[in-house]
C-alpha cells in the first residue's frame, strides 16, 4: 500500500466513435517515491505513468480536452529541491519540462495554455502559498510570458475562468488578504474578494459551480454567478 494524493479525471477524450472508459489520474507515494498513476473508474487497470526513482511527480492536472497532464516535478540538485512544471500526453509519453522554480499549474478551458505561480524565493519552500507572480504558457508555441497583473502574490490552487480572463484561487497572506478565495484578473488589475470562507477552490468546466474546502474535513459546493462583464 501507499499514500494517495491529488486526483484528476481523464475522460474528456471519450467519443461515440471511440468509447473509452473514464479514467482517474492521481499521485501516490510508493516505495519511497511519488509517482503519477492512471486507473479505470472501476478500480482496475492501474498504470504507473512516470515510474521514476530520482524525482517526485505531484499535483496532476488533466487538460479539459483530455489529451495532456500538467504536473509538478520535484528533484534534488546540489542538495536543494528544484520544483518544476511539466507536461506529458495522457498516456505518459512526450514528457516536457516547461519551467523551473514554479508551482501550481492550471489549464485554460480551451486547453491551449497553462498558468502557474512563480516561486517567491530562490530557495524552495514547501509551503504551497509561497509564490509571487504568474506565468502563462502557450502549449502550441511553447512560449511562456508573465501575466500582466503584477499584484499576484501568495496564491495556490488556481482555476482559470471559462473565458480565460480570471483566476479563482486561494490567497494566504498576500494582496491585502489574510486567507480566502478570490478572483484575480490575469492580465488586468482587478482583484475581487469572493467572500467564500475556506480554501482550495475547484471550478466546474462551465464555471457555473465552485467546490472548496471549508475546513480540513468538509467539502462545500455552491452556484457561481458571473456578471455581464465576466467579473
Amino acid at each position: 500500500g501507499g499514500v494517495v494524493g491529488g486526483v484528476g479525471v481523464a475522460g474528456a477524450q471519450e467519443t461515440e466513435e471511440s468509447p473509452l472508459p473514464q479514467r482517474l489520474i492521481f499521485e501516490a507515494y510508493e516505495n519511497g517515491n511519488w509517482d503519477l498513476f492512471t486507473i479505470r473508474s472501476d478500480g482496475t487497470d492501474r498504470v504507473n505513468l512516470t515510474a521514476t526513482t530520482d524525482r517526485h511527480e505531484l499535483y496532476p492536472q488533466v487538460s479539459p480536452d483530455g489529451r495532456f497532464i500538467a504536473f509538478l516535478c520535484d528533484e534534488e540538485r546540489n542538495g536543494k529541491t528544484v520544483r518544476s512544471v511539466e507536461r506529458m500526453a495522457i498516456d505518459g509519453s512526450g514528457r516536457t519540462r516547461i519551467e523551473e522554480a514554479v508551482r501550481e499549474p492550471a489549464w485554460s478551458p480551451d486547453s491551449r495554455s497553462i498558468v502557474f505561480a512563480k516561486q517567491e524565493f530562490e530557495r524552495f519552500d514547501i509551503a504551497d502559498y509561497v509564490s509571487k507572480g504568474l506565468r502563462v504558457h502557450d502549449v502550441e508555441t511553447g512560449a511562456t510570458r508573465d501575466a500582466k497583473n503584477e499584484t499576484i502574490h501568495h496564491i495556490y490552487n488556481p482555476n482559470v475562468s471559462p473565458d480565460g480572463r480570471w483566476l479563482v484561487t486561494t490567497v494566504h497572506g498576500g494582496m491585502g488578504f489574510r486567507h480566502g478565495i478570490i478572483g484575480v484578473e490575469i492580465d488586468g488589475e482587478r482583484v475581487m474578494d469572493l467572500k467564500i470562507p475556506g480554501c482550495r477552490p475547484s471550478l466546474s468546466a462551465d464555471g457555473s459551480r465552485i467546490a472548496w474546502s471549508s475546513d480540513d474535513h468538509t467539502i462545500s459546493v455552491a452556484e457561481l454567478t458571473w456578471s455581464d462583464d465576466r467579473s
